[in-house]
């Protein structure tokens, strides 16, 4: 399950369940911009007020538990993550070339 796209604020996913995923269990991915085939680019503005709670992640093979990939103001507490065989349980930081940075909450 992805939030993404910085097409959104005020965002809740909760008591959720997934498993064996062949990327993040979950993510928060705000991107900067996004180009076009004719190289015009998309700005978006950060998402942010996002909210991940209470959700299970189980054995995701290939990414994250959840990441948190920009914006800012996120909530993300009470997720139980297990069996990540690849990569860590939780990360935060930016996503590939046209993401947002995390800022520090308002």
């Amino acid at each position: 399950m992805s939030l993404n796209a910085g097409v959104g604020n005020n965002l809740t996913a909760t008591n959720n369940f997934v498993r064996s995923t062949g990327d993040d269990g979950m993510a928060i991915n705000s991107v900067n911009y996004n180009t076009d085939g004719n190289g015009v680019k998309t700005y978006y503005t950060p998402m942010s007020h996002i909210t991940m709670t209470h959700n299970t992640i189980i054995a995701p093979w290939g990414g994250k538990g959840i990441g948190i990939y920009g914006g800012g103001n996120q909530d993300v507490e009470f997720n139980y993550i297990a069996d990540t065989a690849r990569y860590i349980g939780l990360g935060a930081g930016r996503f590939g070339v046209n993401g947002n940075d995390c800022s520090p909450p308002r």
